[in-house]
């Protein structure tokens, strides 16, 4: 991949690397760590030299991201809903000041309410001025927020358009089932993280 007309690494594969140069990944399960406060969390995503500068102040900013966050600040991070933990992990990428956000389903395991809260705050994300490359299953949530879509089917391109255009094709169904319909309830919080530091509490919205 070529970002900035740079080879770029993985996030996931170089997050140290990617992060210096701006891109943030807010992993699938959220990958938050549970004991520590929702604040603790937050300053984590600070330990880049460029952010540790202004913490204090961007710890407040993120939470804005969720209200209900900003009023748990103190409380332990497992104990927030799937939906608040997915708001805080994006609160802790927000803190390393990044430029581009990749966002790793983030709608994996919410209800049909919390999607649209979910998808609510990528709008808040681009609106900062961010870039936000975005991958999700629940396409009818995706084509809410994208500017420019690639649908994907066993590893390769099928599609590619404006969310307008992608809707009203035909081989859409096909190539992605579920697109450009109502999202669908999910009964859990998306798959266990194997690590028990990272688990939340489990607690649907």
């Amino acid at each position: 991949m070529r970002w900035s007309s740079r080879a770029a690494a993985s996030p996931a594969h170089r997050p140290t690397r990617s992060r210096a140069r701006g891109m943030v990944l807010v992993p699938e399960g959220r990958q938050i760590i549970a004991p520590l406060s929702v604040e603790e969390n937050l300053v984590l995503g600070s330990y880049l030299r460029r952010a540790r500068r202004s913490t204090s102040g961007s710890a407040t900013r993120s939470t804005t991201c969720s209200p209900s966050c900003h009023e748990r600040r103190t409380a332990p991070a497992g104990l927030l809903s799937g939906g608040e933990q997915q708001m805080l992990a994006f609160g802790r990428a927000l803190m390393t000041l990044p430029t581009v956000v990749v966002l790793d389903e983030p709608s994996m395991g919410l209800s049909p309410r919390m999607v649209g809260e979910i998808m609510a705050a990528v709008r808040g994300i681009r609106e900062r001025g961010l870039s936000v490359l975005m991958v999700e299953q629940n396409a009818a949530a995706a084509l809410t927020v994208a500017d420019d879509v690639y649908v994907m089917r066993n590893g390769r391109i099928v599609l590619h358009g404006d969310p307008a255009t992608i809707d009203r094709d035909a081989e859409l169904s096909a190539a992605f089932p579920g697109c450009g319909g109502p999202p669908e309830p999910a009964a859990d919080e998306g798959r266990p993280n194997a690590d028990p530091r990272f688990r939340g509490s489990g607690r649907n919205e």
